[in-house]
């Protein structure tokens, strides 16, 4: 069953997941009355993508799990995790924030556990391939534990994928699309790197050989 809520909304640049670490500058005077109001009340309130034109109506839900500053001037500087997704009914514009009517947003499995697993350990190799082109250390260990739609959300908020890919992402209430479609995105993103690499080592053979030619 659907659950219907109130919640603030805070439009931002970014895509948020759930269990997505966001830390966050609060300057502007609307955002610290609304942060002020959170940590009164529920600590939480909602991320929707901004592009600059639109604002999405999927979005996450960010807990604050703590403030780091407190500014004299009012600023503060907070760390939050992704919570649940949401899908916005209708904005509420009778606060000096924007709030929403909300739906909570949740997936359905989109395949047999089976099928479900093949693809998360596609996901892992296209993550595995992905470390050693741009050397981040992920521990695959514990990705390969995880519950499979929370392995989708870490596939899918990828730090190479561009914003649009990620709302896709996170628009879709299937565990088992998501899995698939966000590691074939990785897959290309890879294609592309080691063609760049390739391109890098095919200039740097000729550039040597040049310099042997006019020793």
């Amino acid at each position: 069953m659907s659950i219907e809520r109130v919640i603030p909304i805070f439009p931002l640049n970014v895509v948020l997941f759930p269990e997505m670490i966001l830390p966050l500058h609060i300057y502007e005077e609307r955002y610290r009355i609304m942060i002020g109001n959170c940590l009164k009340g529920s600590g939480e309130f909602g991320v929707v993508y901004y592009d600059g034109t639109e604002i999405r109506k999927v979005g996450c839900t960010a807990s604050i799990t703590r403030v780091l500053n407190h500014y004299d001037d009012g600023r503060m500087d907070i760390l939050t995790t992704g919570s649940w997704r949401f899908h916005i009914e209708e904005l509420i514009e009778s606060r000096p924030y924007m709030e929403a009517r909300v739906m909570v947003l949740n997936d359905r499995e989109g395949g047999s556990v089976k099928e479900l697993i093949d693809l998360a350990r596609e996901g892992i190799r296209q993550l595995e391939e992905l470390q050693r082109f741009v050397g981040s250390q992920i521990d695959l260990g514990s990705l390969s534990r995880m519950e499979l739609d929370d392995f989708s959300f870490i596939l899918a908020s990828n730090d190479l994928l561009t914003a649009e890919d990620k709302q896709r992402f996170l628009e879709m209430t299937s565990t088992g699309d998501r899995i698939r479609e966000s590691t074939a995105s990785l897959r290309n993103i890879i294609w592309r790197l080691r063609m760049k690499a390739e391109l890098r080592r095919t200039f740097s053979t000729r550039e040597s050989a040049a310099g042997d030619t006019r020793h």
